[in-house]
């Protein structure tokens, strides 16, 4: 009888998709101080934990997901982040990062 050789098991995480709103407060340049633009961008963002539940620890990771997502996209620095919003959190499952990581070709053409 032969022992089948065995892979090193992956590490595997619980993916969470969340969608967010900030509210951002943007001053004007060429005005005092008092004076300001408001931004409220909806963005999303994935996180992976190793436990299966939302808990204060993913609400934290979301959050500066978003913040850190507005920051990249809109090359904002002087923004004031007033608020963070969750407006959903979507359970993607529990797999490996080259699981979640995994797509299919794209069709001819495109």
């Amino acid at each position: 009888m032969s022992k089948a050789i065995q892979q090193p098991k992956l590490p595997s995480f619980f993916y969470f998709l969340i969608t967010g709103t900030l509210y951002v407060r943007i001053p004007r340049e060429d005005e005092h101080e008092e004076a300001f633009d408001v931004a409220v961008p909806t963005l999303n963002v994935v996180i992976k934990t190793e436990m299966p539940f939302f808990g204060m620890q993913a609400i934290a990771d979301a959050n500066t997901g978003l913040q850190i997502r507005y920051r990249t996209d809109s090359k904002d620095e002087t923004g004031i982040i007033e608020n963070v919003v969750l407006n959903s959190v979507f359970p993607m499952g529990f797999m490996t990062e080259e699981e979640y990581a995994q797509r299919k070709p794209a069709p001819e053409g495109v």
